[in-house]
């Protein structure tokens, strides 16, 4: 029984085209993780407790970050105006005047986190089609590194 061969033509194309859609799909990833960090930022400063509003106004959503293939997005409130922002966050016992909370980020990050995936599906499946993702898509939109002190409420 003979081997059968094949001959694949235009392998250099079709290597272009893959690294092309690599490119499309790791921007869609990384856009779509920075949207979806944004809108659980929006979300959290409905909860976010205001005694003086210091807590309040240190809430970022830094630009993502980039190491050996791995996306990074982070989220966080503190820092020297609010050095209390962690126990703030996890301490169960303080009371707050409704809505505000204590896990104001942890509360919008999980409720956003159970249909991450279809979303972010979305985006990848329109990138790969060489188009974008319904802006709606990420929930509630924000100007591209708007620090939470200019967020409304």
């Amino acid at each position: 029984m003979a081997t059968p061969k094949f001959v694949v033509r235009g392998a250099p194309e079709f290597r272009r085209a893959m690294r092309l859609q690599a490119i499309r799909v790791n921007k869609a990833v990384t856009s779509g993780l920075y949207a979806e960090a944004q809108s659980v930022m929006l979300e959290s400063q409905i909860l976010v407790p205001r005694d003086t509003g210091n807590l309040a106004s240190t809430g970022t959503v830094p630009l993502p970050t980039k190491t050996k293939g791995k996306v990074t997005v982070q989220m966080r409130y503190g820092g020297p105006r609010a050095v209390y922002a962690v126990r703030q966050h996890e301490e169960m016992g303080y009371r707050h005047t409704t809505p505000q909370s204590a896990k104001y980020l942890e509360i919008p990050f999980l409720e956003r986190l159970r249909t991450l995936g279809l979303r972010m599906s979305v985006r990848v499946k329109a990138a790969i089609r060489g188009g974008s993702a319904p802006r709606a898509l990420g929930g509630r939109s924000m100007t591209r590194g708007l620090p939470a002190s200019r967020l409304p409420g």
